[in-house]
């Protein structure tokens, strides 16, 4: 309920939608330990932090906020060294199929 709650007041902020890769969704955790002994520490899919404060939801929202654009900006890499790869393969067979070419003069204009 909290998360689809999130999801509706998030939406007031957007411009639209980023296409994932199938992942339907991480889960990350934020945990509130006072007696911590370091400010914070990380673990698997989550955090504890000694106080949570709007300062440490800057932090923690701009950390996970920049990971999302690189994991966009990694798939979007991955294509283009794919169209690389249908390049170099063209090359050395001299037959590209018309879908390739087609994607490729895409990103071009």
């Amino acid at each position: 309920v909290v998360q689809r709650e999130s999801i509706a007041y998030a939406k007031n902020f957007c411009d639209g939608y980023v296409r994932s890769s199938g992942v339907s969704g991480d889960d990350y955790t934020v945990n509130v330990v006072p007696d911590l002994k370091t400010w914070s520490q990380f673990r698997p899919n989550g955090l504890d932090v000694q106080q949570l404060d709007i300062s440490n939801i800057r932090v923690i929202s701009s950390v996970l906020g920049q990971t999302v654009a690189l994991n966009h900006f990694e798939q979007l890499v991955d294509g283009m060294l794919k169209n690389f790869e249908e390049v170099n393969q063209f090359e050395s067979s001299g037959f590209m199929s018309n879908s390739i070419l087609a994607s490729l003069t895409d990103r071009i204009w």
